[in-house]
């Protein structure tokens, strides 16, 4: 006797997915993406592929958020002063030691990106599952972006919601979790 049983397979990093709500107001998670990184919520995708996304590994940065931390903290506008000689030398000393401190958490913020590329391509190759509880980012097939939650802004439509974006490199704010 034969037994009709569905096989379902497991979610695997590299896998494409689209999120769809099933609350009292229903539809699809869709993004242009290209232009715009505005996330919303449609009872139908004008084009499916506005509302794919592909589950990638966490990705690390550290390394991009202390070269962004650096670069912001310098880039404050130059005192004008005296002309002092030993103002000058004093300045450019620190100009060197400012050029070099950036350019080593230039190529660390590199390694990094090298690190996490070389990550996700053993994940993708591996067909490595998904579990419960694993921390994962959705990078929309469209954009190339990932998926990313605003700490700082609220949702336009729903302001008791705080905003969900595309976001170019993605941040620990796009990092999400699934649970059972």
């Amino acid at each position: 006797m034969a037994t009709d049983v569905e096989i379902v397979e497991p979610l695997r990093y590299g896998d494409f997915i689209s999120l769809r709500s099933a609350g009292t107001v229903q539809g699809f998670m869709l993004a242009e993406g290209t232009f715009h990184g505005d996330v919303c919520l449609a009872a139908t995708p004008l084009c499916f592929d506005q509302s794919l996304f592909q589950i990638c590994g966490r990705r690390v940065y550290s390394a991009a958020q202390e070269l962004a931390a650096f670069v912001k903290s310098h880039q404050s506008p130059e005192p004008s002063g005296g002309g002092e000689e030993f103002k000058e030398d004093e300045h450019e000393e620190e100009e060197n030691s400012t050029k070099t401190v950036h350019e080593a958490l230039t190529r660390s913020r590199d390694n990094e990106e090298m690190l996490n590329e070389s990550l996700e391509l053993r994940q993708f190759d591996s067909g490595q599952t998904v579990r419960f509880g694993d921390q994962v980012q959705l990078r929309h097939v469209n954009s190339g972006r990932y998926l990313t939650v605003s700490t700082s802004e609220v949702a336009e439509a729903e302001s008791e919601n705080i905003k969900v974006f595309l976001d170019t490199d993605g941040s620990n704010h796009s990092h999400v979790a699934f649970e059972p």
